[in-house]
């Protein structure tokens, strides 16, 4: 037992900077949950119980980029919120970039960034999934710089389509047959692909089912793909499939986050 104590409290240091006295206030609902110290690894308690104010006396922040909070009444530890560091660099990123509301996937998408170029970052976050984001200068969003880093430089990508980039003209249109439902998707290659086909995508547990939508033979970088495409819940996907430049036959699916609200493409093995 002495052995276990002294490796949790071992644990507890390795986790967590200094606790800090405080006293402040904080509302809670009920299904808050409390832990036994200031991280996960102490354990978990049980919930608050009740919707309320509550008083926290200590304050310590975790290695994962958390502020915890210990309770006046004494029953434990709750997460407050997440630590944002100051900071003043630039940072080279791509025009496919997205861009979110805070710093984590569970807040709202913005759009991405738009143009490749040089960006100041302002500030640092870290989420609980353990990525670095960085908040942008201009004030539009926070970037997700784990996934740049791991992504590098995407052969082809997605965004909502803006009414200038449509009125602008100079683009690829699909329209679709159920244009009230539809949601407006601008496609952008980042390298020339061959024999492009758009298509519903739907899995039948055996096999993907891709009844085709629009094809056209190239796909140039500077002249984007706007489709109108019905998305009707959560679970409704296309895709568009393609040779790129190094004459590889691929196949990507395109869908709405239902935690966020971002187009997402992701690439799939038919």
């Amino acid at each position: 037992m002495k052995r276990f104590l002294i490796m949790m409290l071992v644990l507890g240091l390795l986790l967590c900077c200094c606790a800090q006295a405080t006293s402040c206030t904080i509302r809670l609902t009920a299904d808050t949950e409390i832990y036994q110290g200031p991280g996960y690894a102490y354990g978990y308690a049980r919930d608050v119980g009740k919707d309320g104010v509550y008083t926290i006396v200590e304050e310590a922040v975790c290695e994962d980029g958390w502020l915890w909070g210990r309770l006046k009444s004494g029953v434990g530890w709750v997460m407050l919120r997440r630590v944002v560091y100051a900071t003043d660099y630039t940072v080279q990123l791509g025009g496919w970039v997205q861009v979110y509301d805070g710093p984590g996937y569970d807040y709202g998408y913005v759009r991405t960034v738009g143009e490749d170029g040089v960006y100041t970052i302002v500030q640092e976050a870290l989420d609980y999934e353990g990525n670095t984001w960085g908040r942008l200068k201009s004030g539009i969003g926070w970037v997700n710089f784990t996934d740049v880093r791991t992504a590098g430089q995407p052969v082809i990508s997605v965004d909502y389509a803006s009414r200038e980039l449509i009125n602008n003209g100079g683009c690829l249109l699909y329209e679709s047959e159920d244009p009230d439902y539809a949601t407006t998707i601008v496609f952008y290659a980042h390298e020339m692909l061959r024999d492009v086909t758009l298509c519903g995508l739907l899995f039948d547990g055996e096999e993907y089912l891709t009844p085709p939508l629009y094809h056209f033979e190239l796909f140039y970088e500077d002249i984007p793909l706007v489709a109108e495409l019905p998305f009707y819940g959560d679970m409704t996907t296309y895709g568009i499939s393609f040779t790129d430049a190094a004459g590889n036959e691929r196949c990507f699916e395109v869908y709405i986050s239902g935690r966020d609200g971002a187009p997402v493409i992701q690439e799939y093995v038919p």
